[in-house]
């Protein structure tokens, strides 16, 4: 029989065709990406029958808002799976089709009465406005089913890879001593080193009582504490370091009046 350009030409498609369709289904079934890498909602085969505590099994809460974050800013959340008489329990797979969304459990298998809790971590980086995302639990036993829960934010953005909030160490009056603290949150996409710290106010000491390295998302307190200052206004600022190409040295006010003893 003599092959024709025609021939050839439907044969590669259909092989091609096929090929794909059989990548579609691989990563479907397993990560849950396409062909370009990006994460798709699995369909309803794949999850199984959304169950609901008519059938012992219970998400609590079933949905949690996150409230307002700024975009960078990662937060986390426990859930909690409930069932009828404590009954032993193995998971699936628990998964969210968001890559800013990652669900985790400690193990897999519980035992008769075990506390079964989900750790799920939103990071905001990329996100804006409201968002809203679904939690997928699949359960293995005691019988084949799943559990949806959603979780949601509203993202703003900023236009700075840094955040302080407030923004100065307010101190108020002070008889002899205080600590106050201000919050560092981190909004690029890799860790911050906080390399050092310093106060010009005599007689302060500011310090990390958490560690110098402030992953992406993350807050990191900084304290600050005077003894013994001289009674009036308090005038002076911290001094923050980092490793940041464009936040290189970050000045922080201080305020406050130090009564007479």
């Amino acid at each position: 029989m003599k092959i024709t350009p025609l021939i050839i030409v439907a044969l590669v498609f259909f092989a091609s065709g096929f090929i794909a369709a059989g990548f579609w289904r691989e990563n479907a079934s397993g990560n849950a990406t396409d062909q370009a890498g990006a994460d798709i909602e699995l369909p309803a085969e794949e999850v199984g029958e959304v169950i609901s505590s008519a059938n012992g099994f219970t998400l609590s809460p079933a949905r949690h808002d996150f409230g307002v974050m700024r975009e960078g800013e990662a937060r986390e959340f426990i859930f909690e799976i409930t069932r009828e008489n404590g009954a032993p329990l193995e998971l699936g797979r628990i998964y969210s089709p968001c890559p800013c969304v990652n669900v985790l459990a400690e193990k897999k298998t519980f035992a008769q009465n075990e506390p079964v809790k989900l750790r799920v971590h939103l990071h905001s980086r990329t996100l804006n406005g409201e968002v809203t995302f679904p939690i997928f639990v699949q359960i293995e036993k005691p019988a084949k089913q799943a559990l949806q829960g959603t979780v949601t934010a509203q993202v703003e953005r900023v236009p700075a890879d840094i955040l302080l909030e407030p923004e100065a160490f307010h101190f108020g009056s002070v008889k002899r001593e205080k600590m106050v603290a201000i919050k560092l949150c981190n909004l690029r996409k890799r860790p911050l080193r906080i390399e050092q710290l310093s106060c010009d106010l005599p007689g302060a000491t500011v310090f990390l009582p958490n560690g110098k390295l402030v992953n992406s998302g993350e807050w990191a307190e900084i304290r600050l504490e005077i003894k013994d200052a001289a009674p009036g206004a308090l005038q002076g600022q911290v001094m923050i370091e980092t490793d940041h190409p464009l936040h290189r040295r970050i000045a922080i006010p201080l305020d406050g009046t130090v009564l007479e003893k």
